[in-house]
């Protein structure tokens, strides 16, 4: 490990630990019922309450862009896998490394794929199960008809998209889900081997190698 990285402790062992996506399948759901649970969000996520106890970022782009400034007040644990935020402060950022899961200390695993490195994370924690919610890899509407979050964040139109946020990139990033799903794909062998569960609460997600469940029954996990 190089020099300046974090070494995250195990802050949730043997905990369920519930992982915020960006798919506009999150819009529906009644975030009220994990509220008081262990969460971590991807990217915009961090947006949707300080209900969200840690979030993660790689993109530097993203970083460097409007977003810099909320950033500074969330509350909550800041992580990232980028060197360029080495320096900053109130961000722990961890090595990046190009296996899909690490566990090594100070590093983390992405395969160019923020969600699958907040699942990592979960797995720094300790997190005996995760659950994973909005990871839905095909575009959709978004429609506001779930409780829990800031609505004045979440992105609501009749035409499709890949992401629940208002400020989503106009741009169609639906070429990327086959890089994003190959990705977990290749996790699942990892994770199983850690003795993990891993649960999608989004039946029809397009990531099919982990346990599906509804989102009703995934809150009831512990």
């Amino acid at each position: 490990m190089e020099p300046g990285y974090w070494v995250a402790p195990k802050l949730w062992p043997n905990r369920t630990v519930f992982v915020l996506g960006g798919g506009t399948s999150l819009a529906s759901l009644d975030l009220t019922l994990i509220h008081d649970q262990r969460v971590i969000g991807v990217n915009d996520a961090y947006l949707l309450g300080d209900f969200v106890d840690t979030m993660i970022f790689s993109d530097s782009k993203w970083y460097f862009s409007q977003h810099q400034k909320p950033l500074r007040k969330f509350a909550g644990l800041k992580v990232s896998t980028n060197k360029l935020t080495l320096s900053e402060p109130g961000i722990r950022t961890l090595q990046r490394m190009s296996s899909p899961i690490c566990t090594m200390p100070g590093c983390i695993g992405w395969a160019r794929n923020t969600g699958l490195a907040a699942v990592n994370l979960a797995l720094i924690f300790g997190a005996s199960t995760i659950v994973l919610l909005g990871f839905d890899m095909y575009k959709a509407p978004c429609k506001i008809n779930g409780r829990g979050f800031n609505a004045d964040q979440v992105h609501s139109v009749e035409h499709e998209y890949t992401n629940w946020h208002k400020n989503i990139n106009p741009a169609d990033q639906s070429d990327q889900f086959p890089i994003f799903i190959d990705g977990f794909k290749s996790a699942a062998h990892a994770i199983n081997l850690l003795d993990v569960r891993v649960v999608n609460a989004n039946p029809k997600s397009k990531i099919d190698c982990f346990e599906k469940m509804p989102y009703e029954e995934a809150v009831c996990l512990r």
